[in-house]
């Protein structure tokens, strides 16, 4: 942003106090004042991640014990650095880093207990699992209302006789659909400072996770003996998995990252199975199939996707959205 936006921005967190006093003297605060004083809130709010990531405190909710546990979500950022002046010592260069988010997540106590997980391992219940049990895992009955809900949603949605069903739809997702729901309660959500380090490569992910796990008061020798849970897109999830891989034979277990349970986001399994579906059904845009998504998606004038593979996802998502109501309603017709 230009310098005087950047000036003003900064002196709108500046506490009201700071520029009273400056105005009673007849000028602005200056830069030096304005960066203090964000200083001085990054150094407060550095102390307060460090004391709620250490945390360990157990309460009793509805016969439930649940405590907050350390959820940390990140993802590789980059930004091209180009030069005004091009001479040696001053080239174009991307600048790689890690940006990282601190979430507070109330979870149930034993989801935290490491032993418990090392005695489950132990036990190697996983060599007995089968097709037959995972299919047998499928909730059939949750299915079928969710897919009648779907059909008549498709009509009060798009034919406006049945739109005073809306609200009747909406209940019955609400209630006889609804399944495995969660308290509403606000989770805090506390940014880290970046890394400077790749998340590409293995060691530069050890050198930030130990980084973030520092900010949150977890260091070596000085942490808390229990599971905390990191997230990303496929490629983070991968790596964490790898770096635990390479790390198993370390003794400490702070060292080898067992503590570390990886999960890999919903968000990114959504738009993976998004591309997958587009890379697989969109067909040729030249071929005058019906059953395409580019026959359909030529008929109401939109354009394909730059990369079937990696498919930009809203815009994707809501012609996927329309072409579905769109046969169900043919279907109905």
């Amino acid at each position: 942003m230009p310098i005087a936006r950047g000036i003003l921005y900064l002196a709108s967190c500046v506490p009201v106090d700071i520029i009273a006093c400056n105005s009673r003297i007849g000028a602005m605060p200056v830069v030096t004042t304005i960066k203090n004083t964000l200083k001085g809130f990054s150094d407060q709010k550095a102390v307060a991640i460090r004391r709620r990531a250490r945390d360990t405190t157990v309460t009793t909710t509805d016969v439930r014990k649940t405590t907050n546990a350390i959820f940390l979500i990140f993802d590789n950022v980059q930004h091209f650095h180009k030069q005004r002046d091009l001479r040696i010592g001053r080239e174009n260069n991307m600048i790689i880093g890690i940006a990282a988010t601190y979430i507070q997540l109330e979870v149930d106590a034993s989801a935290c207990d490491l032993l418990d997980k090392r005695r489950r391992i132990a036990m190697n219940l996983r060599k007995d699992v089968s097709v037959d049990q995972i299919l047998g895992l499928i909730d059939q009955n949750h299915l079928k209302i969710v897919g009648r809900l779907q059909w008549i949603q498709a009509l009060v949605n798009n034919i406006q006789e049945l739109s005073i069903y809306k609200e009747d739809v909406a209940i019955r997702y609400r209630t006889r659909a609804a399944k495995l729901q969660l308290p509403i309660r606000k989770s805090e959500i506390h940014p880290l400072a970046t890394s400077g380090k790749n998340e590409a490569l293995i060691s530069g992910l050890k050198d930030g996770m130990i980084d973030f796990l520092d900010q949150m008061g977890q260091g070596e020798g000085d942490y808390d003996f229990r599971l905390w849970f990191g997230g990303g897109d496929g490629m983070s999830f991968n790596n964490m998995l790898i770096l635990k891989k390479y790390l198993q034979t370390h003794k400490d277990v702070f060292h080898r990252f067992e503590m570390m349970q990886t999960v890999l986001q919903a968000w990114h399994t959504m738009w993976t199975d998004l591309s997958r579906l587009f890379g697989t059904h969109w067909g040729d845009s030249l071929d005058n199939n019906p059953a395409t998504i580019a026959w359909s998606a030529k008929k109401i004038g939109r354009a394909a996707p730059a990369n079937l593979k990696k498919v930009d996802y809203y815009p994707t998502a809501q012609l996927l959205s329309l072409l579905h109501d769109a046969q169900m309603l043919d279907a109905w017709r």
